[in-house]
């Protein structure tokens, strides 16, 4: 049997896979450290001597991955090569892992201080060294980024004991216990990146560590002895801290790494949030191979937005617009899935902060909800089919909420509607007062019923003093007139002038302190924002918000396993984070 043509065929592929040119990508996340994968126009976006980042882009390996497995490391990995270089010096990078999508590396602890030219060569082909904007990182002595669980740069963070268990959900740390964060970016060392590390600190500057809102020094920041580029840094869990989801960070200098989140719990106990969520609460997820949850709120949000005309006579306005929206979402994570998730309608540690990153497309910090839902979920599960819509009934009757487009990260699980506004046609709908939220029932989920409590509005008393903020240095935030028996939230957004790289935060403080002061380890985690201008109108693209939320009311419904309904109230204006 003839297979010439066969044969020609297949040699004609890898011949033009190996001719192609590789290619790294060109929307700000193509060079990032390899645990935050923080993008480009993000504080902490620069990569530290010594380690690991990850290169995206097309054409930059084999189709079959392949992977370094023995010391001492070499500087090519099937036919991949990385070079990084800056004013006449070029250093060879340490290939990990390569694909054709993806390569690991660990910088080297020589490669130049400043922004480095990265060079991917494979198979005899290199990237282009002549376009900065695919190939250009910035490298620092230190940029620490931490691991997480869903290996995306946020969520449950990658913390063990000394016995080596995994921190999660169901197996809480215990306040006073020493933990290790697992990590990448403490600095160089003084040996070879390709030899196995030396134990023993990395560095001249001791990490602080963020833990629920306190900060505490580490025990230890080294170079794990079992593989060249990752880091540990040793810490005691804070007595004062318990929760499902602490937020935890790391700060070296002035660069503040990802935000990643723990679980604390006294011993033998389920970890518990601030407003009653408990792990507890959940059936347990690997005897049903998963877990269908669902929520549902009410939200009224007053925005102010200060506008300056960039034209004579250069006149600064103040635009306010009041809004009331009603949203749900249901959804099925299996198993496998659950401990990369959030849980629904997670509520931070009093006193602390978490901090979120996003790209300007993405529509996960939804101001609307941002009191009800601090956090958005990056590992969505499977949407359920609750109906054809959900009904409202409160003090002003009745409105309805409809699916939204299937469009992420909207799908068929989620529903929403603008229940009224201050600007429109459509009179605003909520008050203080009992709504009832209702569903029809559909496919996955049966008809259910809740009452929830709308709550009184609070009043932000130094909202007219805050337009400029310093991320230094912090800020204080001071309201009066809320619920004492709730929680506040205060959060914030800002745009970075690059399109990518954008951030937001999430505090939660006890509504009886009437104040609360926004760390500077958060605020620096932020960008300084950029500001929009349309129609000779410029607008900062940056917000600071302050809500009350009630505690959750549960409500049970075939087909969910666990489903909680919130009611929120918030203020926001525009600000400069500088």
């Amino acid at each position: 049997m003839n297979n010439t043509g066969l044969y020609f065929g297949i040699l004609s592929l890898v011949m033009g896979s190996s001719w192609a040119q590789p290619v790294i990508r060109n929307d700000g996340t193509g060079i990032v450290n390899a645990a935050s994968y923080s993008a480009q126009g993000l504080p902490n976006a620069s990569v530290a001597q010594g380690s690991i980042f990850t290169i995206f882009g097309s054409g930059l390996g084999p189709a079959a991955a392949v992977h370094a497995s023995a010391f001492p490391l070499g500087t090519s990995l099937q036919g991949v090569s990385i070079s990084i270089s800056q004013g006449g010096i070029t250093v060879p990078a340490i290939p990990l892992y390569a694909s054709a999508t993806q390569i690991n590396a660990v910088m080297p602890s020589n490669a130049p201080i400043g922004l480095d030219t990265v060079v991917v060569t494979f198979n005899g082909q290199s990237s282009c060294a002549q376009c900065p904007e695919t190939g250009m990182v910035q490298v620092v002595p230190s940029s620490f980024g931490i691991f997480t669980i869903n290996q995306a740069g946020n969520g449950q963070g990658v913390f063990t004991t000394g016995a080596n268990r995994m921190i999660e959900y169901t197996s809480p740390a215990a306040p006073g216990e020493v933990l290790n964060i697992w990590g990448t970016g403490l600095g160089a060392i003084p040996g070879s990146d390709a030899e196995p590390p030396a134990a023993g600190n990395v560095g001249s500057i001791i990490p602080t560590v963020y833990v629920g809102g306190v900060e505490v020094a580490a025990a230890y920041h080294g170079r794990s002895p079992c593989c060249s580029g990752v880091d540990q840094i040793q810490f005691q869990v804070p007595a004062s801290v318990s929760g499902c989801n602490i937020p935890v960070a790391v700060q070296t200098g002035t660069v503040v790494s990802n935000f990643a989140s723990i679980a604390v719990a006294s011993p033998g106990h389920a970890c518990v949030d601030p407003d009653g969520t408990s792990v507890s609460d959940f059936p347990n997820p690997a005897a049903l191979g998963a877990i269908s949850t669902g929520y549902v709120g009410l939200s009224r949000l007053i925005d102010s937005q200060v506008q300056t005309e960039d034209f004579f006579p250069f006149t600064t306005s103040t635009v306010t617009i009041t809004e009331d929206y009603g949203y749900a979402n249901f959804e099925k994570f299996p198993y496998a899935s659950f401990s990369l998730t959030e849980l629904p309608l997670q509520i931070l540690n009093f006193g602390a902060c978490l901090v979120y990153t996003f790209n300007q497309g993405e529509t996960g910090t939804g101001q609307p909800f941002q009191a009800a839902t601090p956090t958005f979920n990056l590992v969505p599960g499977d949407a359920l089919d609750a109906g054809a819509a959900i009904a409202i009934n409160g003090p002003n009757g009745g409105k309805q909420i409809a699916p939204l487009a299937p469009t992420p990260p909207a799908g068929i699980g989620n529903y929403g509607a603008d229940l009224g506004e201050s600007s429109g046609p459509n009179p605003l709908y909520l008050t203080p007062g009992s709504y009832n939220v209702s569903g029809i029932g559909g496919n996955d989920v049966d008809p259910f019923s809740v009452s929830i409590q709308m709550p009184e509005q609070l009043a932000w008393t130094n909202q007219s003093s805050l337009n400029t903020i310093s991320r230094a240095n912090g800020v204080t935030v001071t309201w009066s007139g809320a619920d004492p028996n709730g929680y506040v939230i205060i959060s914030g957004i800002s745009f970075s002038v690059s399109g990518t790289g954008s951030a937001g935060f999430n505090c939660t403080a006890r509504a009886a302190d009437n104040q609360f002061t926004v760390p500077a380890i958060v605020l620096l985690a932020l960008p300084q924002n950029a500001i929009n201008e349309s129609d000779g109108i410029n607008t900062s693209d940056a917000s600071l918000q302050i809500g009350i939320a009630t505690a959750p009311v549960m409500f049970k419904a075939t087909g969910l396993d666990l489903a909680l309904a919130v009611a929120s109230f918030s203020i926001a204006q525009s600000v400069n984070y500088q």
